[in-house]
């Protein structure tokens, strides 16, 4: 369909990245790391490389190399989730803040490791992007159409933020909420009622095949790409 009239409206619950991103940025975060890494408990190296060549780091919490019983935290596989990041390295901060004794009672027949951010493309791209994705940064073909990154999200309105936005059709299954407008809900057809809107990221449909923002320029999905149950011909971002 080819809607043009588009209302471009802030909903709910928009994917704000400048608002609500007070996350460190990449640079500082590997700082962070580093200064856990600091610590004479704590051995830093590497599990390998992400997808762009940045190491993907592990901090060894063990009072020697002896092989125990480890607990393994791993954080920041999928892009979305950059909290969980900065809370493993708070566990880390925290186990290594304990009173001696107690830490080496813990340390003494176990080892914690911690892998604080595993999809380190998604952590670098996101800290400087309008809108948090979920993938690394291989490019993929999101709707599986043969072509790659044709129709990403754009900021339409140059609010520094990708947002929502609703499109007008007789078949969207959205409608707009009865005492504020600018809410959208799911029409319940079962009761008779329905819808006048789709709802899309903010975008265009650049390849002119009805759909907006679907093939974005984030990649494969680490927390998701699993040969179990794998959700095929879906965007890897959801």
């Amino acid at each position: 369909m080819k809607y043009w009239i588009i209302a471009l409206l802030c909903c709910g619950m928009p994917f704000f990245v400048n608002a609500q991103w007070n996350y460190p940025n990449y640079e500082a975060l590997k700082k962070q790391i580093q200064d856990v890494a600091a610590n004479k408990l704590v051995e830093k190296t590497t599990v390998g490389k992400s997808y762009a060549a940045e190491d993907i780091p592990l901090l060894k919490i063990q009072n020697d190399k002896t092989a125990k019983p480890t607990l393994l935290i791993v954080a920041g596989i999928d892009g979305k989730h950059p909290a969980g990041v900065i809370n493993s390295l708070n566990v880390a901060k925290h186990i290594l803040a304990l009173p001696a004794d107690q830490l080496n009672q813990i340390l003494a027949n176990k080892s914690i490791w911690i892998i604080p951010v595993l999809n380190v493309d998604a952590y670098k791209r996101n800290s400087t992007a309008a809108s948090l994705t979920s993938g690394n940064a291989r490019t993929i073909d999101n709707d599986r159409d043969g072509r790659i990154d044709e129709d990403p999200e754009a900021d339409l309105n140059n609010d520094g933020v990708i947002s929502q936005m609703r499109i007008k059709s007789p078949a969207g299954p959205y409608k707009e909420h009865a005492s504020n407008p600018d809410y959208l809900m799911l029409a319940e057809r079962n009761k008779g009622e329905s819808g006048s809107f789709e709802l899309y990221s903010e975008g265009r449909d650049l390849d002119q095949d009805g759909k907006f923002s679907e093939d974005d320029k984030s990649g494969v999905n680490i927390d998701k790409n699993f040969t179990f149950d794998y959700p095929f011909f879906e965007s890897e971002n959801r």
